[in-house]
């Protein structure tokens, strides 16, 4: 039996049709899953994708209970849980703990800059960073002094952004627990005291920015050293 050419050539175009209908279908729900990847879980970055921790509701809730209203969000608390657990494991010694008197006579206990993890429930009195002293200091201040100093020796705002060890985003954040820099345009998040020092030591460290700070142990559970009094010193070499 013959078969017309007519015939062979309409089941061989059938063929192209359908091969070419498939490969339509298969970038149509390739690009699908790329878009909803982008949208619901971010940009999606095949090479290198961080790990994704599900929280049970449980847990979730007694993160909640121990945030600060407006500045925590799960990963926040998470550090803070993780920098006193690391205090607790690795305290730092009292007999390696250098006692000064400042020149009004005050004892301060001197902590070593590059292993300091007992700050939790302190209050900062002073603070001078690159030589200006900090009015009405805070942890969070210092933080964006830091910050700011940067900026003003030169650094873009994209190469702020990957050398903070802090959150920052370009521009103004709504996001919950972060702040605003205007005179920089970016925005950080807020971290406790033993987050702040480490971020802000890592800063002046690359940038060879000195940094003093002078603060007191509140009279609360859990304060390292209650009711006394300790600075921080780094001076570039």
């Amino acid at each position: 039996m013959v078969i017309p050419v007519k015939v062979i050539n309409y089941t061989k175009n059938l063929a192209i049709r359908i091969k070419y209908l498939f490969f339509l279908i298969t970038r149509f729900l390739l690009t699908s899953f790329l878009y909803i990847c982008y949208k619901y879980i971010g940009k999606l970055d095949i090479i290198n994708m961080m790990p994704v921790v599900r929280i049970p509701d449980l847990i979730y809730q007694r993160l909640q209970a121990i945030a600060i209203p407006f500045e925590d969000t799960p990963l926040t608390v998470i550090e803070r849980l993780l920098s006193e657990y690391e205090a607790r494991q690795k305290p730092q010694q009292s007999g390696d703990i250098e006692t000064q008197k400042s020149e009004e006579g005050e004892k301060y206990l001197v902590l070593d800059p590059e292993a300091s993890s007992n700050l939790r429930h302190t209050r900062v009195i002073r603070s001078v960073i690159g030589g200006k002293e900090i009015r009405q200091p805070n942890w969070s201040k210092i933080l964006d002094e830091a910050h700011i100093l940067a900026w003003k020796q030169g650094l873009s705002s994209e190469a702020l952004i990957k050398l903070s060890l802090a959150r920052v985003v370009k521009g103004e954040s709504n996001d919950p627990g972060f702040h605003y820099l205007r005179e920089i345009d970016i925005s950080i998040q807020g971290v406790e005291a033993n987050l702040a020092w480490r971020n802000t030591l890592h800063l002046s460290k690359n940038l060879n920015i000195p940094v003093e700070v002078y603060f007191e142990w509140r009279m609360k559970e859990g304060s390292a050293y209650p009711g006394q009094k300790g600075k921080l010193i780094w001076i570039p070499k």
